[in-house]
């Protein structure tokens, strides 16, 4: 079984729980969008990044998440030659995420951080005059990131996230700010 499959699986299994009772059970489903970057191995643009996932917290400071993120399609023009390309990438991840909440009831501040492994595909072309190239790639790599939020209620919560995915064995990394909502239930 691939790890794709079994990441699949393990998302659908965490979403496929229902809520019981009034009672959190600590699982949660969350997502964010926002603007990916990349700076690196001859591209400098950015586009539109965007996650859903989902998992379970077993206490309030720490949890395991996977999910689904699109990197976005980044593109570039070299000026020597009039070289031309682009790529885009996305993928499952799995990780282990941590809170410190600022607060002792239902809502307040609190600071955030994640890590795992994201298992990417990536895709793209260079052209050089009437010459084109496509590639294709895939890999696991790390993530990781921080961030700062709000819990609106027991329930509901709100946070800017800055993270960065690894997504290649030469270092290049993709680099995103998200605004995130997350559900628990």
């Amino acid at each position: 079984m691939s790890k794709h499959s079994i990441l699949a699986i393990a998302l659908a299994a965490t979403l496929a729980v229902p809520a019981v009772a009034a009672a959190q059970s600590g699982f949660f489903i969350d997502g964010g969008v926002g603007q990916a970057r990349v700076d690196e191995a001859g591209f400098k643009d950015k586009d539109t990044h965007f996650r859903i996932g989902g998992g379970w917290n077993p206490n309030r400071y720490f949890g395991l998440e996977a999910g689904w993120t699109d990197l976005g399609r980044f593109s570039e023009e070299v000026a020597i030659g009039g070289a031309t390309g682009e790529f885009k990438a996305n993928g499952w991840y799995a990780g282990v995420r941590g809170k410190l909440p600022f607060h002792d009831g239902d809502g307040g501040f609190f600071a955030s951080a994640r890590a795992g492994l994201l298992f990417w595909d990536a895709s793209g072309r260079v052209r050089v005059g009437t010459v084109t190239e496509r590639f294709s790639d895939s890999g696991s790599d790390p993530y990781y990131g921080l961030g700062v939020g709000y819990d609106l209620s027991r329930n509901f919560g709100v946070s800017l996230n800055h993270d960065r995915y690894k997504v290649d064995s030469d270092g290049s990394s993709v680099k995103a700010w998200t605004v995130n909502a997350t559900w628990r239930f």
